[in-house]
């Protein structure tokens, strides 16, 4: 498994006396440059001449220079121009004004996994690539939380490349929510399988060479052509998500490692077709029991595992007290209050670490603990057959419900609460010298009243 790394894996001390030169200022240019330069870092941004952006890059503070005196001027060279101008802008503009030592950085693997630019060998070359968008980056840093995001090293000239791009890392909040190593490559082609495979989808039109095309003021859009045959040019393709080749690749692999592996239907839990004989049924429907139970087992373990992780998570995000919502014993709904603080302790050496050392279990002891109906069924025959008691006592009745408020029948608790309220009612009453009797209800009207206000009869 993949580890995590946060803030306290990175030292953001090595971006000290450093110049970042951020190459693009739009979606995650903005973020970044703005998310350093709050973190104490030295930015500047690198602009075409007449740039949209320069306004709002001076409006936050920052130095604007054109491109090539940014990466002159930085230490950290991040380019985050759009990924199919990078490489002319890398060549007319950043190759030259390299020196050595310094970081070449970027946001996506595309450029160099794909050789569009070739990095000097005396520069590092790293990937801080956080998985979200530039709005998303800048917002979580300003509430004081961050993006997960992606590290990866090219090329390590200094044999400090990992350290400064966690350091980066940290400058632009990532280190707060999470950072993970990767490579290149495996960034680009995932990202690329998400973008291409998964996302796309959409239209396009064609058009002859010398064609005009006018949007009036209804939005209704207008092709001008100067000659009829033209005409036949104008086409619209539309283009659909298809995954159908991946689906049945995967499943010619799997049916042909079933295959190879000796692996049949009945092993899995299912009926087996090839079974003809009598003996080959019964030993068929065996392995399918016996695999359906490990399927439990497996099911049990994998919500324990589950809750294992919910629980590590709650400790690791939950820096405020957070509401929870459970059900106690008694079938009764409870808002506790979870504070990761309540499981500090303090190791041998005076460091305060987080307690995980607790047992997840989902196991339960028997099949009839499990099926609450059954138990609900069984508890009113008991009482039927005056297991409980008199069943036209109001004790009895009482007996009955706390019971099955045990078993979290619905509604349950608040049938105990009626009754409580009942039996204290009588004996007030019955204490008073001159008490003013009301109707009372009988122990079977109790128990239909109990059963519309659960949802009908009890299984």
């Amino acid at each position: 498994m993949a580890k995590m790394y946060y803030e306290s894996d990175c030292n953001l001390s090595l971006l000290d006396g450093k110049t970042v030169a951020i190459i693009g200022f739009g979606s995650q240019g903005h973020a970044h440059a703005m998310n350093l330069n709050e973190s104490g870092v030295k930015v500047v941004v690198g602009l075409r001449e007449g740039s949209r952006h320069t306004e709002k890059a001076k409006a936050a503070g920052l130095t604007v220079l054109p491109v090539a005196e940014a990466a002159a001027a930085g230490d950290f060279v991040m380019i985050l121009a759009p990924d199919e101008l990078q490489a002319d802008i890398y060549k007319n503009e950043i190759e030259k004004n390299l020196q050595e030592g310094n970081v070449l950085m970027f946001a996506h693997g595309f450029n160099i996994h794909y050789n569009q630019i070739k990095a000097p060998s005396n520069c590092d070359v790293v990937m801080v690539a956080p998985k979200g968008p530039g709005h998303t980056v800048r917002s979580q840093y300003v509430a004081g939380r961050g993006v997960p995001s992606l590290v990866a090293v090219a090329q390590d000239y200094s044999g400090k490349a990992r350290e400064y791009a966690m350091a980066y890392a940290a400058g632009i909040g990532a280190g707060r929510a999470g950072i993970m190593e990767t490579t290149f490559k495996e960034e680009t082609e995932t990202d690329l399988f998400g973008e291409q495979a998964v996302l796309c989808g959409g239209s396009f039109t064609t058009l002859p060479e010398n064609g005009v095309t006018i949007v009036n003021d209804q939005d209704n859009r207008i092709v001008k052509v100067d000659r009829v045959d033209k005409l036949q040019m104008i086409k619209t393709f539309n283009t659909q998500v298809d995954i159908n080749m991946d689906l049945a690749l995967r499943s010619q692999i799997y049916e042909e490692a079933r295959q190879t592996i000796g692996i049949t239907d009945s092993m899995q839990g299912r009926k087996d077709p090839t079974a003809t004989s009598a003996v080959a049924k019964e030993f068929s429907a065996q392995q399918a029991a016996g695999r359906l139970e490990s399927k439990r087992v497996m099911k049990r373990a994998m919500y324990q595992d589950l809750f294992e992780a919910i629980f590590k998570w709650m400790l690791a995000y939950c820096d405020e007290p957070r509401t929870i919502r459970r059900t106690n014993e008694h079938g009764d709904v409870e808002y506790i209050t979870f504070d990761r603080h309540d499981f500090l302790y303090e190791d041998e050496s005076g460091e305060w670490q987080y307690n995980t050392d607790f047992l997840f279990s989902c196991d339960s002891a028997t099949p009839l603990a499990s099926d609450r109906q059954a138990l609900w069924k069984e508890t009113r025959m008991n009482f039927q057959e005056g297991a409980m008691g008199n069943t036209a006592e109001i004790t009895t009745l009482l007996r009955f419900w706390e019971q099955m408020e045990k078993l979290h029948y619905p509604m349950a608790g608040d049938m105990v609460k009626s009754l409580r309220d009942q039996m204290e009612s009588q004996q007030a009453q019955q204490a008073a010298p001159n008490g003013v009797g009301g109707t009372e209800l009988t122990a079977e009207d109790l128990l239909t009243m109990a059963a519309q206000q659960g949802g009908g009869e009890m299984a």
